[in-house]
C-alpha cells in the first residue's frame, strides 16, 4: 500500500507561524539593538530548523509521490528514507498521531537512515546507554485512514482475540490530561508572544501598535487555551469520560450521547465525532467565537458544523490505546 503526504492543518500553522517568523525578523532585525538580536536569530534559527525536517513533506506533496509504503516484508518511510523489513520488527503500535515501531535492534537501523536531518536527529536522540527507544512515524501528515494504520499493525502483531475483547462496558472510562504536542505549542507560543510585546513595550526600539497588536491576539487565541491546560494538568481533571451513555469531552465541556451520534472516526491526534443531527449541538459549543462561526456557517451557508476531541491531551498510554478504541466500540454497541 502506498500512502500521499497531505497538508493538515499542524502542518499548514507551523509552515505558517514560520513564514510570519521569518518575515517579521527580516523586517526588524536592522532597527534592534543590543541583546534583543538574540531573539530575532533564535526565530531565524527556528525557520530554518523547521524547514530542515519538513522539507522532505513538502517534497513529496510537490511531487505527489508516496510518503509511507507498506507491503508484507516491509514499512518504507519515505521521508526518513528508512525500511524496517518485517523480521525485524518486534512490535508496532499507534499513539497520539504516530505509528510506532519496535525493533528488536534499533542500533543496526540508526546507520540505515537515507535523510541526513533525521539521521543526526534520531542518533542523537538515541543515547547509547538509553533503554531501546521505537522509531516512529508521523501519521498527521499522511492521507491514511484509522482503519489502514489498523490494518498495518495487524499485519505486523499478533492479536490475541481473548485479550481484544476482554473488556468491562458497564464502568464507565476517565483519562486525565498530559501535555502533548499541542499544548506545548501553544505554551511556546504564549512564551515567544510575551517576549515580543516585553521587547516593544520596554526595549530600545518602542513599536507600541505592534505590541497591543501581537497582545490582542495572544489574549483572544492562545491564553485561553494555555490556562485551561494549566487547569486541567495542575488540578488533575479528567478531560475525557465515556460509559454507555455519552462521550464527554470535558475540556470543551461537551457532552455527546451515543443515540446521537453516528460514528466515531480517529484520525492521528483528532477524533472525530460524526452526529445525525449536527445543528442540535450548536448550543453546547462553550467558546463564543467558536459558537459564533459554527452558527454563522450553518445558517448562512447551511454547512454541518464538525465536532472533535484533541487526542494529543488525553493520557492514553500507547499499550490502552487500541483496547481505548475498542471500549468505545462497545459502549456504541450497548446503546443500541
Amino acid at each position: 500500500m502506498e500512502f500521499k503526504t497531505r497538508i493538515s492543518y499542524k502542518f499548514a500553522s507551523m509552515l505558517v507561524m514560520a513564514l510570519a517568523l521569518a518575515v517579521f525578523g527580516f523586517f526588524y532585525f536592522d532597527d534592534i539593538y543590543g541583546s534583543a538580536n538574540l531573539i530575532y536569530i533564535l526565530l531565524w534559527l527556528f525557520v530554518v530548523i523547521r524547514l530542515m525536517f519538513y522539507r522532505r513533506y513538502i517534497y513529496l506533496y510537490l511531487s505527489k509521490k508516496p510518503a509511507l509504503v507498506t507491503s508484507e516484508k516491509f514499512i518504507y518511510d519515505v521521508v526518513k528514507r528508512i525500511k524496517y523489513d518485517r523480521i525485524d520488527i518486534e512490535t508496532t503500535y499507534a499513539d497520539n498521531g504516530y505509528l510506532y515501531i519496535q525493533l528488536h535492534d534499533p542500533a543496526v537501523y540508526l546507520k540505515k537512515i537515507g535523510d541526513p536531518a533525521w539521521r543526526l536527529m534520531i542518533n542523537f536522540l538515541h543515547e547509547p546507554n538509553s533503554e531501546k527507544k521505537p522509531f516512529k512515524i508521523d501519521l498527521d501528515l499522511i492521507k491514511i485512514g484509522d482503519d489502514e494504520v489498523t490494518e498495518i499493525i495487524e499485519s505486523y502483531e499478533a492479536i490475541d482475540p481473548a485479550e481484544e475483547n476482554n473488556t468491562d462496558v458497564s464502568e464507565p472510562i476517565t483519562y486525565r490530561f498530559k501535555w502533548g504536542r499541542s499544548a506545548g505549542f501553544l505554551a511556546f507560543q504564549l512564551i515567544l508572544f510575551s517576549a515580543i510585546v516585553a521587547l516593544n513595550f520596554f526595549g530600545s526600539h518602542k513599536d507600541y501598535y505592534l505590541a497591543f497588536f501581537i497582545l490582542f491576539v495572544a489574549i483572544v487565541t492562545v491564553l485561553p487555551q494555555v490556562i485551561k491546560f494549566f487547569y486541567f494538568w495542575i488540578g488533575n481533571k479528567p478531560v475525557l469520560t465515556a460509559n454507555r451513555s455519552f462521550i464527554f469531552d470535558q475540556f470543551k465541556n461537551i457532552k455527546y450521547y451515543w443515540n446521537d451520534i453516528d460514528e466515531i472516526v480517529v484520525t492521528g491526534e483528532y477524533m472525530a465525532v460524526k452526529l445525525y443531527h449536527p445543528e442540535k449541538y450548536l448550543d453546547e459549543v462553550r467558546n463564543p467565537v467558536q459558537r459564533f462561526f459554527k452558527k454563522w456557517r450553518y445558517n448562512r451557508f447551511h454547512k454541518k458544523p464538525n465536532y472533535g476531541i484533541n487526542m494529543d491531551i488525553i493520557s492514553v498510554r500507547a499499550e490502552e490505546y487500541n483496547n481505548f478504541l475498542n471500549t468505545l466500540n462497545q459502549f456504541s454497541i450497548a446503546d443500541n
